[in-house]
């Protein structure tokens, strides 16, 4: 599908991922008729600051995979996130063929160097839908799995999604001080010796002019319906390729909710604030 442009200068591009934390599972049935590549173009070119939307699907053997880019006007912000990206990945799980290969949001521009898109939605609602386990974050892009949208909004193809005024506003990018790391997950994984754990994976935020962060992480698991109760806590280790694991030995209930906490030692020039992400076990697996 042929790109759609407005006509004016593009932002310094800085491609960022981007996770919804209004998103609520069961929001809609899906299913519906769906929307073409060029409807879902046109809508997402209707938001104010949008430059540019490219969205395209890749077919493999039948297996349906799509990507949506946006791209912000320069001289425009994105002042808020989780509304922004529950709109663009809605409207990507709105093509109207069934996407067995899941989606891909990409958005360039609009917010500063480092930005940590994923605790910036997931702080404003911790308790809506788990995308630390649904989505994979990679190259500051989100990967939703076609099991993973299911769950967060009915069977495909979703209904076209409808925007909020203000999500994308006209201004200078704010300062913002970067996270000391981005890209968090957590993955079902067990063996023979300990029964069931998580992994906890997440990475050192790569800032020009900054040394990567180096202090101490501490990963605890709590139980949501134990009121929070400490169920299991790690001390993370940071690879040399930058990568950060925490392995958390907890055999889990069958469908329970869980908060992962992740605190830091201060250091300076990042933002070391306590995190915290929430996430749901299915029978003895958790949704990923």
């Amino acid at each position: 599908m042929k790109n759609i442009t407005k006509l004016a200068g593009i932002a310094t591009v800085a491609s960022l991922l981007l996770a919804g934390c209004s998103f609520q599972p069961g929001s809609f049935t899906g299913g519906g008729i769906g929307q073409s590549e060029g409807a879902i173009e046109s809508a997402v070119m209707q938001v104010d600051g949008v430059q540019n939307a490219n969205f395209e699907v890749a077919v493999d053997h039948d297996v349906y995979q799509s990507k949506l880019t946006v791209d912000i006007i320069d001289g425009y912000y994105i002042a808020d996130p989780a509304a922004f990206a529950d709109y663009l990945i809605r409207s990507a799980w709105s093509y109207e063929k069934e996407q067995d290969g899941g989606i891909e949001v990409r958005v360039n521009g609009g917010v500063p160097d480092g930005y940590d898109w994923g605790h910036a939605v997931y702080s404003k609602n911790p308790t809506a839908f788990p995308f630390i386990q649904t989505f994979r974050f990679d190259e500051r892009t989100i990967h939703a799995s076609p099991a993973g949208m299911t769950i967060a909004f009915g069977n495909a193809p979703g209904a076209a999604a409808s925007f909020t005024p203000d999500m994308v506003k006209e201004g200078s990018i704010p300062d913002v001080t970067p996270p000391a790391i981005i890209s968090p997950r957590i993955h079902t994984a067990s063996n023979d010796e300990v029964g069931g754990y998580y992994n906890f994976s997440a990475y050192q935020n790569p800032i020009d002019g900054l040394e990567p962060y180096t202090g101490d992480i501490t990963v605890t698991l709590l139980d949501r319906e134990e009121n929070d109760k400490v169920v299991a806590r790690a001390d993370a280790e940071i690879e040399n390729d930058g990568e950060i694991n925490a392995d958390i030995i907890h055999v889990a209930e069958y469908d329970s909710t869980y908060i992962v906490r992740i605190e830091m030692t201060p250091q300076s020039g990042y933002d070391t604030e306590t995190r915290q992400y929430q996430f749901r076990v299915f029978g003895n697996y958790s949704s990923r």
